[in-house]
C-alpha cells in the first residue's frame, strides 16, 4: 500500500448524511459566485497594477548602459526584476481565483455524486420494502 492509503475517507453511507451533506454543498454553491466575484476583481487589480508597474519599469530602464546600447532581451529581464512585488500579488491573486473555480467545480461533482447515492438507497429501500411507500 502506498501513502495514500493513511487518507481513505470513508464517508457516512446513510440518507440523513447525504441530505445534510448536501444542503451544506447547496450553501456552499449559493455563495461562490460572489466569492468567485471578489477573487475575480483582485484578479483584475493586481493584473493592472502589474502591467502598470511592468510599463512603468521598461520606461525607467536606460536604453544604455556604459555606452553599450541594451538589447531587449536586457530591458525586459530588468523590467522583470524591478516588478518583483506586482508580479507576486498577481499570482497570488490568479492561484485564489482559480482555486476558486476549482472548489465551485468540486462542489458540483460533489452534489452529482451525493445525489445518485441518495437515489441508489432510496431505491434500494424501496426494493427492502423498508422505504415506507
Amino acid at each position: 500500500m502506498g501513502a495514500d492509503a493513511d487518507y481513505v475517507i470513508e464517508p457516512e453511507d446513510s440518507l440523513a448524511y447525504i441530505t445534510s451533506r448536501l444542503m451544506e454543498i447547496e450553501v456552499a454553491i449559493y455563495r461562490g459566485p460572489l466569492a468567485m466575484g471578489r477573487e475575480r476583481n483582485a484578479l483584475v487589480v493586481a493584473e493592472e497594477r502589474y502591467n502598470t508597474a511592468k510599463a512603468k519599469a521598461l520606461l525607467a530602464v536606460p536604453v544604455e548602459d556604459d555606452g553599450r546600447k541594451l538589447t531587449a532581451g536586457e530591458r525586459e529581464a530588468r523590467a522583470f526584476l524591478a516588478t518583483g512585488l506586482e508580479r507576486e500579488a498577481y499570482q497570488i491573486a490568479d492561484a485564489a481565483f482559480k482555486y476558486s473555480q476549482d472548489v465551485s467545480r468540486s462542489l458540483d461533482r460533489e452534489k452529482d455524486a451525493l445525489q445518485t447515492r441518495s437515489a441508489n438507497l432510496r431505491a434500494e429501500l424501496q426494493l427492502s420494502g423498508k422505504g415506507g411507500a
